[in-house]
Order: C-alpha cells, then structure tokens, then sequence
C-alpha cells in the first residue's frame, strides 16, 4: 500500500493528515511545530507521498511548509512531493459539478477574503463586513474562524486523506481526488504560491 500524506498551508492552522490521523498546527508557533510534526510522522507513520495544498492562505504557514517539505525531500531523496493551489483545485472541483460555481476563499488576512468566480477564473477582493448574509450558488473556504455571517449556512469545504486519494467534503457529499486526476507531476522543489498581487505606484 502507497501512503500518501496531505498538507494544507493553505489555511490558518496547517493541516496534516493521512488516513490514521488529523492534526491542526497553530500559525503562532508553526515554526517550531511543523519540522517535529513532519519528521515524527515521517518515523511513525511512514510515507511515500506528500500532496501540499499550496495558496492563497497565511504568509508564514506557507513559508514554514514549504522550507519544511523541502528538507525532509532532500532527507527522503525518494520522496514525490505534489502541489495544488486552492484555486486550482477549486476550479477541478467546479468543472466536476462538486462545488458551487463561487466561493469565498480564505487568503491570509485579517480583514480581507476572496470572491472567486470559478467559472470566469476571476475574483475580487471583499472585507469580512462585506460577506452577504445569504448568497445562493456559493461555498466557504476553510478557516478556523467561521466568517460565514450570523444565519449564513451554506457550505464550508473540509479534507480528509486515505491512502492514494483526498477526500473532498462539502455538505453531505464527497469526492475522491488524486494528483492524477488533478494532472499534477512530482516535483522537485516546492516553491510557496502566496498569490500576492503586486503594488502598482
């Protein structure tokens, strides 16, 4: 059996998880957490195969990760490392009728989130005040903090891992997703995707 080991730097509280066990790393001390996390996992836990769910998400969660994955690659020379983008990812689950066609994607900031299009590849960036109360045809990203609205109820995504496959979760559906299906190949430096725009004077 190949094992496969799912990272999410992505969010605000990185997320590692395989089919044994989930484990949430908070941003303040992801530092000094996620190299023990990683190597402990890696002993105990063997794995062939990390999938890193790369960006938008939390500037440090996706440096640390991405320094972490690429020692333990250089450690672990057989090790086959994948990277998706939450935006990339999204908009596979779209075209596979899975999601909603927008969605509210967490970015790494306070006050500011993203509304994605995923039909016409494009977004705008929106305040937390500015999430509506009811919004028809859209699902929430994951964070750690509901920023949904006081009556919102529509759908937060979710991960969980299995031996060669993510398990997306929305609702009460889900879908099994590999790095083929996601036409992802290994690669052999991991670079972070903070999807920062640039600053125009």
């Amino acid at each position: 059996m190949i094992w496969m080991l799912f990272c999410n730097f992505s969010t605000d509280r990185v997320q590692l998880g395989n089919i044994i066990t989930q484990q949430f790393l908070d941003r303040d001390t992801i530092e000094t957490t996620l190299p023990v996390a990683l190597t402990t996992r890696y002993q105990k836990q063997w794995f062939e195969k990390v999938l890193v769910l790369n960006g938008p998400g939390w500037f440090t969660n996706l440096r640390v990760g991405t320094l972490v994955i690429n020692l333990l690659q250089e450690l672990v020379p057989d090790l086959i490392v994948y990277s998706v983008s939450k935006v990339e990812l999204y908009k596979y689950l779209y075209k596979q009728w899975f999601v909603p066609q927008f969605c509210y994607m967490y970015i790494g900031q306070k006050k500011n989130i993203r509304y994605y299009d995923l039909k016409a590849d494009k977004y705008e960036t929106q305040t937390l005040e500015d999430v509506k109360e009811w919004q028809d045809n859209v699902f929430f990203d994951r964070a750690s903090k509901d920023f949904r609205g006081k009556i919102n109820t529509q759908p937060t995504i979710q991960f969980d891992m299995w031996p060669e496959w993510l398990v997306v979760m929305i609702g009460e559906e889900d879908m099994q997703v590999t790095p083929d299906s996601l036409g992802l190949k290994p690669i052999k430096k991991l670079e972070a995707q903070y999807f920062i725009e640039p600053t125009i004077w």
